[in-house]
């Protein structure tokens, strides 16, 4: 409608200015369909290569499984935290900092679970050496995990969304080659069947870091050119001189950190539990 004269104008929507979205996106689509794939990968590895296994191996590998991609969930804010927060050289330091840490500390708590009787008390599997190889073997899960999230937000940062896109696409495509081997040619011995479950996942996960990896070392410039606090508030002086309301950029902090991460990992946690709820209702509630 005109204010001028009441007239009714037609308005035609710009397609283009969805592509940058689109590209957005698209990386972000791949990725969680890459999720799905490791998660189908290694069903199908552990089905067709486990067939002498015994059931206290399948239940281990199970259980260790869950609790790694539990565990990886605490990583799930490495990507909006490079994407939205960092902008500065000083504030990239910190956000590898705390991924360093939290990756170190989800690892560990996996060889400890594997080498401690803990295993076998939160897996229910009496079978010790069992529960320890598939923990072992989930080890590595959410640091790789919480490493291509953070690789991938440093990108999207930069709007290097082809790179994001490449590495899914490699992601994807090692991993079901690799399921395709590991079932055709995979002998191991059936005590040992968790860790050829997980090797399609680790090689769809390198190669997927290594293609992130290459993307930042061919565009050092979000670490080598990065404006500094100083140059930010330069910039917001200027803006403040010009009448333009702005905001003082003070930088990632710790406890900035924390705040952005906590609601992100609770509906993550919220998301993960839904499903054995809902299982464990229903196998308490049917009937005989």
């Amino acid at each position: 409608m005109d204010p001028d004269n009441g007239d009714v104008t037609s308005e035609r929507c710009d397609v283009r200015g969805f592509f940058p979205l689109i590209g957005v996106l698209v990386p972000l689509a791949l990725v969680q369909f890459g999720t799905d794939l490791s998660e189908q990968s290694v069903n199908t590895v552990i089905s067709r290569g486990s067939t002498d296994a015994s059931p206290a191996v399948l239940s281990a590998f199970t259980s260790s499984f869950f609790i790694a991609k539990f565990a990886a969930g605490g990583m799930l804010f490495m990507r909006p935290l490079a994407l939205v927060p960092v902008e500065t050289r000083e504030d990239v330091k910190l956000a590898t900092t705390i991924f360093i840490v939290l990756a170190a500390f989800f690892t560990c708590l996996m060889v400890f679970i594997a080498l401690s009787p803990v295993g076998v008390l939160v897996s229910g599997v009496p079978d010790s050496g069992a529960v320890c190889r598939a923990f072992l073997a989930s080890s590595l899960i959410p640091a790789t995990d919480g490493c291509y999230r953070f690789l991938q937000g440093l990108l999207l940062r930069r709007r290097l969304v082809s790179w994001c896109t490449f590495g899914a696409l490699v992601d994807v495509s090692c991993m079901a080659i690799t399921t395709i081997l590991v079932i055709k040619f995979g002998k191991v011995s059936p005590s040992y069947v968790q860790f050829l479950a997980v090797v399609p996942l680790y090689v769809g996960r390198a190669a997927h870091l290594s293609v992130l990896s290459l993307g930042l070392i061919r565009h050092p410039n979000y670490l080598t050119r990065g404006r500094d606090e100083s140059e930010l508030m330069a910039i917001n002086a200027a803006r403040d001189a010009e009448g333009v309301v702005v905001e003082t950029n003070n930088g990632l902090t710790l406890s900035f950190a924390v705040k952005f991460a906590y609601p992100l990992m609770l509906a993550d946690l919220a998301q993960r539990l839904s499903r054995p709820v809902v299982n464990g209702f229903v196998a308490h509630t049917q009937g005989p």
